[in-house]
């Protein structure tokens, strides 16, 4: 009787019809080479993590970071430990790598498309040139012009910014042809604010500023921190442009008045000093004013800076009474500074000779 061969089990076979594959066991090297790399791993952030405690760390970091970069090191050991044991885990630590390598491509391709973005928006901005708002203002006139005006100031919308900036611009460099009192009551309240649009709704003063704000704006320019020569510039370009108007200062005012002001501000220091007795100095005639010179023999008393005492003398020699005689002479005699003493001598000079 023949022999009758043992039957055999199927053969699984895929959805296609093809036999499986057997699955694939790591390579014994691969699981070797993870188990080696995770234990230097664990070797070395055990160090890092150890050394902080006995006065030792990593030069470059310092020794709060020497610990962390010590536990990051742990942790990555005991995963490359357990990686190694099995296919299935380093499958899974294949995947999750992939995963982050990819998110790592993501971010960086969404910076570069951001940052792409980002400056063709600018390059745009520079062909188109000026933004539509500022070219609509631009051609209105009058009425119309102090309107759209009126309602950019207005907005409290931050987006808006750039706008209302073009809107101050806009104002510094057009005069109104007739008194817009609600228009200069708003740029003098913009101009006590906070912010940068401080400065330039001041400016505009020059050329919206009215007979009935006079008084507000001169007291705005005696607290004026910075730019000193525009405050007295507003003033008198406002009263070029109501001459006839009753309350005005004069130019020699408006110089005396200003500068008196600054002369005693908390807010003075030795920068702005020198700037308020340079004006002084600038754009008037000699003429004895007894304030000025009682401000400026106490300001003498305090000062031991050289440059502002020499400044101090010259100013004096405009502006002193025969009150500052006696401290004209005694800078002139006993100051060590050469030219300090030839600044009282000169001023001196001009005094006695009044």
């Amino acid at each position: 009787m023949p022999e009758i061969p043992p039957k055999l089990p199927p053969r699984r076979t895929s959805k296609t019809g093809k036999p499986k594959a057997a699955p694939r066991e790591a390579a014994p090297e691969q699981t070797e080479s993870a188990k080696r790399f995770g234990i230097s791993l664990l070797v070395g952030g055990g160090l890092c993590t150890v050394l902080p405690f006995v006065g030792l760390h990593l030069k470059q970091i310092g020794g709060p970071a020497t610990i962390v970069v010590g536990l990051i090191l742990l942790v990555i050991g005991g995963v490359s430990l357990v990686v190694s044991r099995s296919k299935r885990s380093a499958d899974i630590a294949t995947t999750g790598t992939k995963a982050v390598l990819w998110t790592i491509i993501g971010i960086g391709g969404s910076i570069i498309l951001a940052v792409v973005l980002f400056f063709g928006y600018i390059a745009y901005a520079v062909i188109s040139g000026p933004s539509d708002f500022g070219v609509k203002l631009k051609r209105l006139e009058g009425a119309a012009f102090e309107k759209r005006a009126l309602e950019m100031l207005r907005t409290e919308d931050l987006e808006n910014g750039h706008n209302r900036n073009v809107t101050l611009d806009a104002l510094t460099k057009r005069t109104g042809t007739q008194p817009n009192e609600e228009l200069a009551e708003l740029l003098l309240s913009i101009s006590n604010s906070p912010g940068p649009a401080r400065y330039d709704a001041f400016a505009a003063l020059a050329n919206w500023g009215t007979p009935g704000t006079y008084p507000a704006i001169v007291e705005a320019a005696k607290n004026r921190d910075v730019d000193t020569g525009k405050a007295i510039t507003v003033l008198k370009e406002i009263r070029k442009r109501y001459p006839s108007a009753p309350g005005l200062l004069d130019d020699e005012q408006v110089v005396i008045q200003l500068n008196a002001a600054w002369l005693v501000s908390p807010k003075i220091d030795g920068s702005f000093l020198k700037t308020v007795l340079e004006n002084l100095q600038k754009d008037h005639p000699h003429a004895p004013n007894q304030r000025l010179t009682e401000l400026l023999i106490k300001l003498l008393a305090k000062q031991k800076d050289t440059p502002i005492r020499i400044g101090v003398f010259k100013c004096l020699g405009i502006f002193g009474t025969k009150e500052c005689i006696p401290i004209l002479q005694a800078g002139q005699e006993k100051l060590k500074d050469e030219s300090a003493r030839q600044a009282a001598e000169e001023a001196l000079a001009v005094v006695r000779a009044r």
